[in-house]
């Protein structure tokens, strides 16, 4: 059985949540071909057969750099799991370079050609997320395919990230339609991931 993990750390509030769930709600209800492991800080589902849910802390900055650099791959080797596949619903990849990855991508101010003001309190961050969240989301990515929602969130995420290709990004406004990206991929263990769950 292919064993799925699903990064979500750092999706416990608005609109990142909302994929979270919706997510979820999906795999329980269509999926009983895979074994997830759900790394999340929101304890509000049950383990099922087929998904078990690790609960972490809330995690800062620093932390989830470290939980993507090095905690997703260590948790792995230490539970004895050869994933098949990471989901990240959190933008960003692990640094788990032989396995594929698929990224929901959904935050766009790092696309946004708006200047914000660091001086500014309530710029700050955003201007953070805007200058030096681009360098998070193109790590680990050798491997990684991304969905977005919309056709014009797509053409500013290939004009920002120039080293990926116009094939790893799709289209899809339903997370929880995820699986149906069937990827132009010569590695058929890697392309049978990818079929949907559903006809």
């Amino acid at each position: 059985m292919n064993k799925i993990i699903i990064n979500a750390t750092a999706s416990h509030s608005s609109g990142a949540l909302s994929i979270y769930k919706d997510f979820i709600n999906f795999i329980k209800s269509y999926d009983d071909k895979r074994l997830y492991y759900v790394f999340t800080s929101v304890n509000e589902f049950s383990d099922s057969e087929f998904i078990k849910f690790i609960y972490m802390d809330k995690m800062n900055w620093k932390q989830r750099i470290e939980w993507d650099k090095n905690g997703v791959r260590n948790w792995c080797k230490e539970n004895s799991i050869e994933p098949s596949l990471i989901i990240s619903l959190q933008n960003t990849c692990a640094n788990y370079f032989n396995i594929p990855q698929l990224v929901y991508y959904h935050q766009p101010l790092p696309l946004i050609p708006y200047q914000w003001n660091p001086l500014k309190k309530t710029e700050r961050v955003l201007f953070l997320y805007a200058h030096f969240y681009k360098f998070f989301v193109n790590k680990y990515n050798k491997n990684a395919h991304y969905v977005v929602q919309l056709p014009y969130i797509k053409k500013l995420f290939l004009k920002k990230f120039k080293n990926l290709f116009h094939t790893t990004v799709r289209i899809n406004g339903n997370c929880t339609l995820l699986t149906k990206c069937h990827i132009g991929c010569s590695d058929k263990r890697i392309y049978s991931l990818f079929q949907p769950f559903y006809p």
